[in-house]
């Protein structure tokens, strides 16, 4: 076995002590969703946000920005152009963000979530989405905040 080879053995071995069981995985994945809410959903209004648990297998982060100046601060265009013409139309409205976790599985051999992103912009709402499925922890550990910051990243 080679330098490299050993390097990734050992650190595959790590993770998995990390996340021997599912509350770990639990935890693990609350931090990064908090991490997550406090960089993006985050507004004027609503600082230091709470998870709300809506089910053992839903969670969510809601927030609202009354300052449309601040929230058209963002450069993905097709969520500016319509947050462009929302705030045209509504002066005195505010934009609501919420931020929503779906756990259909969640072990150390595999796993499976969906997070959903909504902006809502009075009656409209912008909804995206992204599953997140892994087979083992490495996976699981690499990727579970590359797919949040895909999501995210409408709000950038």
């Amino acid at each position: 076995m080679n330098e490299n080879e050993r390097k990734i053995k050992e650190w595959q071995e790590k993770t998995e002590a990390l996340f021997k069981d599912k509350s770990q995985l639990h935890s693990y994945l609350v931090e990064t969703l908090k991490n997550f809410a406090y960089r993006y959903l985050e507004t004027s209004k609503n600082q230091n946000l709470t998870l709300n648990q809506i089910s053992e297998n839903r969670f969510e982060f809601t927030s609202e920005e009354p300052n449309l100046r601040e929230a058209l601060k963002i450069s993905n265009r097709e969520f500016k152009d319509k947050m462009i013409e929302f705030a045209k139309n509504n002066k005195d409205g505010s934009i609501k963000y919420r931020l929503e976790t779906l756990i259909e599985s969640l072990k150390p051999e595999q796993g499976k979530m969906t997070f959903i992103l909504e902006v809502k912009l009075g009656d409209d709402v912008l909804r995206k989405s992204e599953i997140f499925e892994y087979t083992d922890l490495v996976m699981y550990r690499k990727n579970l905040a590359l797919k949040l910051e895909k999501l995210l990243a409408y709000l950038l």
